[in-house]
């Protein structure tokens, strides 16, 4: 081994042009041949110099070596590094990483690695990535044998390496944990794929012990939750489900949503069950119960942001004042709801540059900027820009009167090039060519869906205007057919 990892040596130096720049690595390697004994050895500069660590990042790294005396054994995984192909800046990456990876023993550990793995069918770049990602576990033999158990597991490296990411699966207990938490879930319905998913998200529960896992399950099922759906609990939630308070909090939320199938949308991407019950969700809760929601509403709430019962109350109570006296919705208004939703996670301060926004585009004023936004809240998300194109086509171009958008906000959610516009030269054109009503309203033929639109405005002319639907379609690429130029 000693005479390969010298051929190696050689060759990588005997392959530098011999007017290249002397780099610290080739001088560590040319070292590694030819070893020329210091006096002293500092480990600090040695990082710096030598491994193109920074200052700041020896310092720290430097504590852990500090029991080396010679360059002899930093110098030999140096060599090893370069002959896996990794770059000066990948073993600066790796070295501040696991500074104790300059202590391996190569020829007792790390040679044997990269053969056993190059016999999992891992490339040899798949092997150098794999030690970016983990070098703590690649000085370690058992690498490989968790590596024979989590490749058919995850399906593929690249799976695998994602969860390398995220999670410390090869340095769990495999046989103390990760085995036997996968076979529990997967006694619990989820498949490989659900686990592999699982894991990359939140690989917390693959790492606690299995006895907490199963009690976790077990407690979770006396509440009447089936394995089924505590399965896919285990996979919406993640490591909140290994917390002792999952089942009061379930205790808790599993009445206010009604049943578990209203209450699974709110957990998708959200934070409700790992929120603070007493200080943050049961204020939360009982201040929109103040403000007339009942249990329907607020459920209704959460489900497409469930993260808005875990704000603070102060912010809730905030959003509920900027719904009430700047956008001028009730509290009992059918729309406050929506309202609330809309403006939850704005400031007071973005709140009211919209509005202004809203009255300077539209010509609106602080009545019709309320009459618009209880009408469709979601007015407050668009952009400057999208709200301007609208202004413009929808008063300068098909001449709508400001109030009327007011009471139709609905026409600033739509695409302007995909279904405004097409359909206004379409209506327009019929109306031009006397084939509809001038009394026909341009809103009627806005909201129907695309189907109910070509049956009544498209297909009934096809004798009269045989090019119509070709010309539509081509509207609706954003390109304006010269028989809809009505200049």
């Amino acid at each position: 081994m000693l005479r390969l990892r010298c051929s190696i040596l050689t060759h990588l130096l005997s392959s530098r042009p011999p007017t290249s720049p002397v780099s610290p690595l080739h001088r560590l390697l040319s070292a590694a041949v030819s070893p020329n004994p210091a006096s002293a050895f500092a480990v600090d500069d040695y990082l710096v110099r030598t491994c193109g660590l920074t200052r700041a990042q020896a310092l720290k790294a430097s504590a852990k070596l500090s029991h080396l005396k010679s360059p002899s054994k930093p110098d030999a995984v140096l060599a090893f590094l370069a002959g896996l192909g990794l770059s000066a800046a990948d073993v600066a990456a790796v070295v501040a990483k696991d500074p104790q990876l300059l202590c391996a023993k190569v020829e007792e550990t790390l040679v044997p690695n990269v053969a056993e793995l190059t016999g999992l069918d891992l490339s040899p770049s798949e092997i150098a990535r794999l030690l970016s990602l983990g070098p703590d576990r690649f000085r370690c033999r058992s690498i490989v044998s968790k590596l024979q158990y989590c490749l058919p597991l995850f399906g593929s490296s690249e799976n695998l390496f994602r969860a390398l990411k995220s999670g410390s699966v090869l340095s769990s207990d495999h046989e103390r944990v990760v085995k036997p938490n996968v076979a529990f879930l997967r006694e619990c319905g989820l498949g490989a794929c659900d686990i592999v998913k699982l894991y990359v998200l939140t690989p917390s529960p693959l790492n606690i012990s299995t006895e907490r896992l199963r009690t976790a399950v077990a407690c979770v099922e006396g509440l009447g939750v089936s394995r089924q759906r505590i399965a896919r609990l285990i996979f919406l939630t993640g490591v909140t489900f290994r917390c002792r308070s999952i089942v009061s909090t379930l205790e808790y939320f599993l009445p206010l949503f009604g049943s578990y199938d209203n209450l699974l949308p709110a957990l998708k991407g959200g934070s409700v069950l790992s929120s603070n019950l007493e200080r943050v969700v049961k204020p939360n809760v009982a201040f929109l119960r103040k403000c007339g929601l009942g249990a329907c509403d607020i459920a209704r709430l959460c489900i497409p942001t469930p993260s808005l019962l875990s704000i603070s109350p102060e912010r809730i109570r905030t959003s509920v004042a900027c719904v009430e006296g700047l956008l001028g919705v009730p509290r009992g208004s059918p729309m406050f709801r929506h309202t609330l939703q809309a403006v939850a996670f704005l400031s007071e301060e973005k709140i009211t540059t919209k509005v202004e926004h809203l009255k300077k585009t539209f010509k609106w004023s602080d009545a019709e900027v309320g009459i618009a936004v209880s009408k469709a809240p979601t007015v407050l998300h668009r952009t400057k820009e999208s709200l301007q194109r609208r202004s413009e086509f929808l008063i300068s171009e098909v001449g709508l009167e400001p109030a009327y958008i007011a009471c139709c906000p609905v026409l600033l959610m739509y695409s302007l090039e995909g279904r405004l516009r097409p359909r206004y030269y379409v209506v327009r054109f019929l109306k031009v060519n006397g084939l509809l009503d001038h009394d026909r309203d341009y809103y009627a033929a806005v909201m129907i869906s695309e189907k109910v639109f070509v049956e009544k405005f498209i297909c009934p002319h096809k004798d009269a205007a045989p090019h119509l639907a070709e010309d539509y379609a081509t509207a609706c690429r954003g390109e304006v057919p010269a028989r809809f130029s009505f200049t």
